[in-house]
């Protein structure tokens, strides 16, 4: 069910499937945190940005305290909500001495950004945010790519092309892909599901360098990149 369709500005089914899906997934497992945690950090983003004045209501649940939902989690789950542009390196490096591992911080930067993304749409289409789904038992799943090094990035990313090996092809195919796209790739479910999101409100990756591709039926490539580039800027986006 495409719950976008009857808005002023309806959005297409295939970016409304990936949204039920992303969203239900919150409440699964995931790499690091079982699906208790990842639905109380789903609360707190949510929460966050009420309390912010940017967002209108939470349409959120959440039950009791999760006890192993470790603070910093929790904090910068909360910043990046509301004011991500002032998250530094310095902020990720005391996440880490705090206890966070590399692969939790991740999650949580994909977590959030999701949501985020998921939650500004239902708002620019004024309908309310969808309701938080219920919890999915089950242990995090450990992922962790084998192939991730340092890069130069505040986490360890896979690499594009031979260095990355069969992560990278599978994570990237034969492209050569920017820091943008690489960045959660130490969680590689973090990856695809960013890719996903992209590829279906951007453009395909393969095609990124065909300036003269529309992807989309009401606007240019032009365009798009203009806008891109505008709410980049206002967001204090390095893009």
């Amino acid at each position: 069910m495409n719950h976008y369709a009857n808005t002023e500005f309806p959005i297409s089914d295939e970016i409304a499937a990936i949204y039920e899906r992303q969203l239900a997934a919150f409440g699964a497992p995931g790499s690091s945190f079982d699906g208790a945690a990842r639905l109380a950090l789903a609360a707190e983003v949510r929460n966050a940005r009420v309390e912010a004045g940017i967002q209108e209501t939470a349409n959120s649940a959440p039950g009791e305290p999760v006890r192993n939902l470790p603070e910093a989690a929790r904090h910068i789950a909360r910043q990046l909500a509301v004011d991500p542009a002032s998250v530094e390196r310095a902020d990720c490096e005391q996440a880490l001495a705090k206890g966070l591992t590399d692969a939790q911080y991740v999650e949580v930067v994909g977590l959030v950004s999701r949501l985020t993304n998921i939650d500004i749409v239902a708002r620019g289409v004024d309908i309310p945010t969808r309701p938080l789904p219920p919890t999915v038992d089950g242990p995090p799943s450990g992922e962790r790519s084998a192939a991730a090094i340092e890069e130069g990035a505040w986490v360890a990313t896979v690499p594009a092309g031979d260095a990355g090996g069969a992560d990278a092809k599978t994570l990237y195919g034969d492209a050569m892909m920017p820091f943008i796209i690489r960045a959660l790739s130490l969680v590689p479910t973090e990856t695809h599901d960013h890719v996903e999101l992209e590829q279906a409100q951007y453009l395909p990756l393969h095609r990124f360098a065909e300036f003269d591709y529309q992807h989309h039926a009401g606007l240019t490539r032009p365009q798009v990149e203009v806008i891109a580039g505008r709410v980049s800027a206002l967001n204090d986006c390095f893009y």
